[in-house]
């Protein structure tokens, strides 16, 4: 993994945040809207449930399109 200049890593699958368009997206709604929301969703690279060392139950990674559709348990 790269490392920035001030020793952060340098990921290569995340996305930079758009603040222009963040911006925009407020100034136009903020009369119309009560609340925004932001959700963040991470997973580890895992294909399959799997249980660790505590016998803690960790469920297999869903795909977007099941998140999307509810047809996966995103609990």
């Amino acid at each position: 993994m790269c490392v920035n200049a001030v020793g952060l890593p340098v990921f290569n699958h995340v996305l930079t945040p758009r603040s222009k368009g963040l911006w925009l997206c407020t100034e136009r709604l903020h009369s119309c809207t009560d609340a925004f929301y932001d959700v963040t969703i991470a997973y580890a690279n895992r294909d399959q449930s799997t249980f660790d060392e505590n016998s803690t139950f960790h469920p297999a990674a869903p795909t977007l399109g099941g998140m999307l559709t509810s047809q996966q348990c995103i609990c």
